[in-house]
């Protein structure tokens, strides 16, 4: 019952506007055959826009591309990176690019309760 009823409702509920904004930027991405890819939107409107070094950012699963924490960060957030996926190579090139207010855990969501303390 209700709108979820298979994965592709919940990806294109994901693509609706679910508010008005004026001004929506694009953080991080790439551009693949001259196509966005990878890039994700935040509301900057007033009220709403990131203040520096008072905004916080939770990104799960890294992967290869980090742009969009690097962006959040140059807009001065701290940003918790976390991945357990990465190969050791790909961890060590993520690790390297930190800047001041990123931090990289090989840590990830699951169905497993497990207490963590993040430093």
């Amino acid at each position: 019952s209700g709108w979820l009823r298979k994965a592709d409702d919940f990806y294109h509920h994901l693509a609706q506007d679910q508010t008005h904004c004026r001004k929506m930027v694009r953080f991080g991405g790439s551009y693949c055959k001259k196509n966005p890819d990878n890039e994700k939107y935040v509301c900057l409107d007033e009220g709403l826009a990131l203040k520096s070094r008072n905004c916080t950012v939770y990104s799960f699963g890294v992967g290869d591309d980090t742009t969009f924490d690097d962006a959040a960060s140059q807009y001065g957030c701290e940003v918790f990176m976390f991945d357990p996926s990465l190969d050791q190579d790909l961890k060590d090139e993520v690790i390297k690019n930190l800047t001041t207010y990123q931090h990289f855990y090989n840590l990830g969501l699951s169905n497993v309760t497990k207490n963590e303390t993040l430093k």
